[in-house]
């Protein structure tokens, strides 16, 4: 049984958090994903604690001179690179959909 929560949890999630903290992950540092993206140390830093807040878990932990994706990050990330490297797909998928309904149909 899928508890309310779970079944409303894709509507309310935002999904340029998730791509923020996929960049912070892969840039290994929140200072390094801000000049990344071109944002302000403190957008990204809010921007995780807002994703912190909608999962329930602590994702990264974050100490001068440490980072360190939590084992939820890393299930997080992970996901989010399934679900970014699908959704990348798209365009060639619906240009492959296209491409086959085209041409001319002669009935003899």
């Amino acid at each position: 049984m899928v508890k309310p929560y779970e079944q409303r949890f894709p509507w309310q999630l935002d999904w340029n958090l998730l791509r923020t903290f996929m960049v912070v992950v892969e840039q290994r540092g929140i200072s390094r994903a801000a000049d990344f993206l071109g944002l302000k140390q403190p957008t990204i830093s809010s921007a995780l604690k807002r994703l912190e807040q909608t999962t329930g878990q602590v994702l990264i932990i974050r100490k001068p001179n440490e980072f360190k994706v939590t084992r939820a990050g890393q299930v997080l990330y992970s996901e989010c690179s399934s679900i970014f490297g699908a959704v990348s797909q798209l365009p060639s998928l619906l240009q492959t959909n296209e491409e086959e309904l085209r041409g001319h149909i002669f009935v003899a």
